[in-house]
């Protein structure tokens, strides 16, 4: 025991006859004559998994990243379940609030048209009584010389009508169209 070698650059045990550290290949001729070993080295630290940054690329033959423990796959099944609900609702929700607003931008868009229409009836009221000297009593004497055709309300099939003294033309469909002036 007495002629136990060890290798100076990594303390590997070192059998006789040799010219280099089978462990790290360090020339033996720097190696020492001892009864002990050399102290223990510490073990590699253990490689741990890091996953690659976005825009990296996935590096392979490395190790593998650690399994999860303790997730069943009922569990996994429950998370991803509460997920598709999830966004189901937040896309229903949209949704509702693009119907709502459409039908809200549909409705006022009908009651301008309408508007417009009842302005337009009015002025060729006003025509008609230029020319005549009295005002018309229904909206069909306006055509073919003031008007081209009798309009139609976008909100429903009743004919505008003339009311007051003098006319002014009147929505029967909706309430809510007509002028106030």
């Amino acid at each position: 025991m007495g002629n136990t070698r060890f290798c100076s650059s990594c303390g590997e045990k070192l059998p006789e006859n040799v010219e280099f550290c089978v462990n790290c290949g360090t020339p033996v001729s720097g190696a020492e004559k001892s009864q002990a070993p050399p102290p223990e080295q510490s073990a590699p630290p253990p490689q741990v998994y890091t996953p690659p940054m976005p825009g990296q690329p996935l590096q392979t033959g490395g190790q593998l990243p650690p399994a999860r423990k303790g997730m069943s796959r009922g569990v996994m099944a429950l998370i991803i379940v509460a997920s598709i609900v999830g966004v189901l609702v937040i896309v229903g929700a949209i949704v509702g609030i693009a119907l709502t607003v459409g039908n809200s931008a549909r409705d006022k868009a009908s009651e301008r048209t309408c508007q417009a229409n009842l302005r337009t009836i009015d002025g060729a009221v006003q025509m008609y009584y230029a020319e005549n000297e009295k005002y018309p009593t229904s909206v069909d004497q306006l055509v073919p010389d003031y008007l081209r055709k009798v309009p139609k309300c976008p909100s429903g099939d009743e004919p505008y009508q003339l009311k007051g003294d003098p006319p002014s033309a009147y929505c029967t469909n909706v309430s809510s169209h007509n002028l106030d002036y």
